[in-house]
Protein backbone atom coordinates (compact mmCIF):
# COMPACT_ATOMS: atom_id res chain seq x y z
CA UNK A 1 0.00 0.00 0.00
CA UNK A 2 2.99 2.98 0.55
CA UNK A 3 4.35 1.82 -3.17
CA UNK A 4 1.38 2.38 -4.56
CA UNK A 5 0.76 6.04 -2.10
CA UNK A 6 4.22 6.97 -3.32
CA UNK A 7 3.28 6.63 -6.87
CA UNK A 8 -0.37 8.32 -6.19
CA UNK A 9 1.39 11.45 -4.50
CA UNK A 10 4.79 11.62 -6.20
CA UNK A 11 2.61 11.36 -10.04
CA UNK A 12 -0.72 10.92 -10.47
CA UNK A 13 -1.76 13.90 -8.24
CA UNK A 14 0.38 16.52 -10.16
CA UNK A 15 -0.76 14.92 -13.11
CA UNK A 16 -4.25 15.10 -11.78
CA UNK A 17 -3.98 18.64 -10.79
CA UNK A 18 -2.70 19.50 -13.99
CA UNK A 19 -6.02 18.17 -15.91
CA UNK A 20 -8.13 19.65 -13.88
CA UNK A 21 -6.53 22.95 -13.62
CA UNK A 22 -6.52 23.01 -17.62
CA UNK A 23 -10.03 21.87 -17.80
CA UNK A 24 -11.19 24.93 -15.93
CA UNK A 25 -8.88 27.43 -17.39
CA UNK A 26 -9.21 26.10 -20.77
CA UNK A 27 -12.50 23.89 -21.12
CA UNK A 28 -14.54 26.47 -22.12
CA UNK A 29 -12.44 28.70 -24.62
CA UNK A 30 -13.83 27.92 -27.94
CA UNK A 31 -10.47 25.50 -29.15
CA UNK A 32 -11.42 22.27 -30.87
CA UNK A 33 -11.05 18.97 -28.89
CA UNK A 34 -7.65 18.08 -30.83
CA UNK A 35 -5.85 22.10 -30.38
CA UNK A 36 -7.19 21.37 -26.19
CA UNK A 37 -5.34 18.27 -26.69
CA UNK A 38 -2.07 19.52 -27.89
CA UNK A 39 -2.05 22.05 -25.44
CA UNK A 40 -2.44 19.91 -22.35
CA UNK A 41 -0.15 16.84 -24.09
CA UNK A 42 2.36 19.99 -24.09
CA UNK A 43 1.91 21.07 -20.42
CA UNK A 44 2.29 17.62 -19.42
CA UNK A 45 5.43 17.00 -20.90
CA UNK A 46 6.75 20.24 -19.19
CA UNK A 47 5.61 19.04 -16.41
CA UNK A 48 6.87 15.34 -16.39
CA UNK A 49 10.40 16.70 -17.65
CA UNK A 50 10.43 18.91 -14.16
CA UNK A 51 8.89 15.68 -11.89
CA UNK A 52 12.02 13.97 -13.66
CA UNK A 53 14.66 16.19 -12.40
CA UNK A 54 13.19 16.27 -8.94
CA UNK A 55 13.82 12.43 -8.81
CA UNK A 56 17.40 12.28 -10.49
CA UNK A 57 18.59 15.22 -8.65
CA UNK A 58 17.41 13.42 -5.40
CA UNK A 59 16.72 9.85 -4.84
CA UNK A 60 18.72 8.70 -7.75
CA UNK A 61 21.90 10.60 -6.51
CA UNK A 62 23.05 7.57 -4.89
CA UNK A 63 22.66 5.12 -7.41
CA UNK A 64 24.24 7.18 -10.09
CA UNK A 65 26.58 8.91 -7.71
CA UNK A 66 26.42 12.14 -9.24
CA UNK A 67 23.51 14.60 -9.78
CA UNK A 68 21.64 13.54 -12.95
CA UNK A 69 19.09 16.51 -12.98
CA UNK A 70 19.93 17.67 -16.10
CA UNK A 71 19.18 14.22 -18.17
CA UNK A 72 15.68 15.65 -18.41
CA UNK A 73 16.77 18.88 -19.36
CA UNK A 74 18.97 17.56 -22.16
CA UNK A 75 16.41 15.34 -23.36
CA UNK A 76 13.72 17.84 -22.47
CA UNK A 77 15.09 20.72 -24.71
CA UNK A 78 14.60 18.73 -28.13
CA UNK A 79 11.06 18.19 -26.77
CA UNK A 80 10.33 21.63 -26.93
CA UNK A 81 11.59 22.30 -30.43
CA UNK A 82 9.66 19.77 -31.45
CA UNK A 83 6.84 20.66 -29.96
CA UNK A 84 7.57 24.13 -31.57
CA UNK A 85 7.88 23.03 -34.94
CA UNK A 86 4.94 20.47 -34.47
CA UNK A 87 2.97 23.56 -33.48
CA UNK A 88 3.85 25.17 -36.58
CA UNK A 89 3.78 22.41 -39.06
CA UNK A 90 0.58 21.91 -41.65
CA UNK A 91 -0.21 18.58 -39.93
CA UNK A 92 -3.93 18.28 -39.02
CA UNK A 93 -4.68 19.37 -35.62
CA UNK A 94 -5.82 16.11 -34.67
CA UNK A 95 -2.37 14.70 -35.59
CA UNK A 96 -0.54 17.45 -33.27
CA UNK A 97 -2.79 16.65 -30.60
CA UNK A 98 -1.83 12.54 -30.78
CA UNK A 99 1.69 13.31 -31.13
CA UNK A 100 1.74 15.39 -28.03
CA UNK A 101 -0.46 12.59 -26.27
CA UNK A 102 1.76 10.41 -27.24
CA UNK A 103 4.75 12.40 -25.83
CA UNK A 104 3.75 13.22 -22.67
CA UNK A 105 2.03 9.90 -21.57
CA UNK A 106 5.66 8.36 -22.45
CA UNK A 107 7.30 10.56 -20.16
CA UNK A 108 4.51 9.91 -17.38
CA UNK A 109 5.12 6.26 -18.13
CA UNK A 110 9.48 6.88 -17.68
CA UNK A 111 8.47 8.61 -14.50
CA UNK A 112 6.18 5.35 -13.41
CA UNK A 113 9.24 3.81 -14.03
CA UNK A 114 11.54 5.92 -12.14
CA UNK A 115 9.29 5.70 -8.89
CA UNK A 116 9.05 2.03 -9.48
CA UNK A 117 12.56 1.55 -9.23
CA UNK A 118 12.64 3.89 -6.40
CA UNK A 119 10.43 0.90 -4.52
CA UNK A 120 10.66 -2.32 -5.84
CA UNK A 121 14.66 -2.22 -6.94
CA UNK A 122 13.68 -5.17 -9.74
CA UNK A 123 14.29 -4.59 -13.38
CA UNK A 124 10.95 -6.73 -14.83
CA UNK A 125 8.03 -4.90 -12.20
CA UNK A 126 9.78 -1.20 -13.13
CA UNK A 127 9.33 -1.82 -17.05
CA UNK A 128 5.52 -3.32 -16.49
CA UNK A 129 4.49 -0.56 -14.72
CA UNK A 130 5.97 2.19 -16.86
CA UNK A 131 4.41 0.35 -19.94
CA UNK A 132 0.95 0.05 -18.17
CA UNK A 133 1.74 3.71 -17.27
CA UNK A 134 2.41 4.61 -20.96
CA UNK A 135 0.28 2.39 -22.71
CA UNK A 136 -3.52 3.25 -20.16
CA UNK A 137 -3.72 7.15 -21.22
CA UNK A 138 -2.07 6.45 -24.41
CA UNK A 139 -5.03 4.69 -25.14
CA UNK A 140 -7.42 6.57 -23.57
CA UNK A 141 -6.53 9.91 -24.56
CA UNK A 142 -5.43 8.37 -28.32
CA UNK A 143 -9.00 7.69 -29.27
CA UNK A 144 -10.31 10.47 -27.52
CA UNK A 145 -8.92 13.12 -29.51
Amino acid sequence: MTKFLNWFLQLFVPYALLICGFMVMRGGENKSRADKGFDIGFDACILGFGIAAVFLGGPFVPIFQANAAVIPLAIGGPFIGMFFHLNRSGFSAQTKARVAIIASTLIFGANTSLVTWLNEASVRPTIIWGLVAWLVPCAFFFFVV
